[in-house]
């Protein structure tokens, strides 16, 4: 089973660049179209073009592969399209204590849980889900959780 947020990350990605060119496009024009001389507003500008570039900078399109045996975790960013995508994390099921999915006002993030020597844990940021995907990826980790314990 394959999960992934790519679609969500698309949409999110659009949208912070239409900000993006919005925000550009006031801060160009705002003193010759609005007759705007204020600083302060050129400042707030500034950073809201500031905190646009950094969260497009920190998008990234997570994949989560169960298979049999393993489950690997993939993560790349949507601007920089490597063909060749590594696993991040790739673990053999019945290593694995614990998966969970902590959900947020804005963000989900997935935790999993390693059982070796020393506890591991891993926290995954897939970011803002439907319901529907919530669901989804929560039907997956109980399947996992399952198969891990037997």
């Amino acid at each position: 089973m394959k999960l992934s947020n790519k679609k969500n990350i698309r949409i999110t990605m659009y949208i912070l660049l239409l900000l993006l060119f919005l925000d550009i496009v006031f801060l160009c024009t705002a003193k010759v179209f609005f007759k705007v001389n204020n600083n302060l507003v050129h400042i707030l500008l500034f950073l809201i073009f500031v905190m646009i570039v950094w969260k497009l900078s920190v998008l990234k399109v997570t994949e989560v592969d169960i298979s049999e045996h393993i489950i690997s975790v993939k993560l790349r960013r949507p601007f920089f399209q490597i063909r060749k995508v590594t696993p991040v994390l790739e673990v053999p099921i019945d290593k694995i204590e614990s998966c969970d999915m902590i959900t947020g006002f804005m963000n989900s993030f997935l935790v999993i849980t390693i059982n070796t020597k020393r506890k591991r844990i891993f926290y995954y940021r897939i970011g803002f889900l439907t319901k529907r995907q919530i669901e989804n990826y929560q039907k997956c980790l109980i399947k996992l959780s399952n198969i891990s314990k037997v």
